[in-house]
């Protein structure tokens, strides 16, 4: 890789529970939880919660989970070498090499776009 070249690897951290429903809608974090405490006032507002809503539905109504349209999302960009999303279970690492099969047309990058932008 020449030396003017630059990747970026990303990480599905923090959000991958908001994107995963893993939090439930429209509740708080527990008190006294990284959530309630540090990011989550800041992560889990009215419009981030209606932007993702309108992801899943998205990515559903073309088949796929929200953790495909992450990972698709990212990978559609080529300074995006790699993204890191951890498993701790055989099903989960099945889901992520799924997930990275999915190829967003330009037509589904404008639409994600304008989910963004709307939210």
């Amino acid at each position: 890789m020449p030396s003017t070249w630059h990747g970026v690897s990303s990480l599905l951290p923090v959000s991958e529970r908001f994107a995963y429903r893993k939090i439930p809608e429209r509740t708080k974090p527990p008190e006294g939880s990284r959530a309630a405490d540090r990011w989550g006032p800041k992560l889990f507002t009215e419009k981030n919660l209606a932007i993702v809503e309108s992801l899943i539905e998205f990515a559903e109504t073309r088949n796929h989970t929200i953790l495909e349209l992450a990972f698709a999302w990212l990978l559609s960009y080529k300074p995006v070498a790699s993204v890191i999303a951890g498993a701790s279970k055989p099903e989960q690492v099945r889901a992520n090499m799924k997930a990275a099969n999915w190829q967003l047309t330009s037509d589904d990058l404008a639409r994600i776009d304008a989910i963004m932008k709307e939210g």
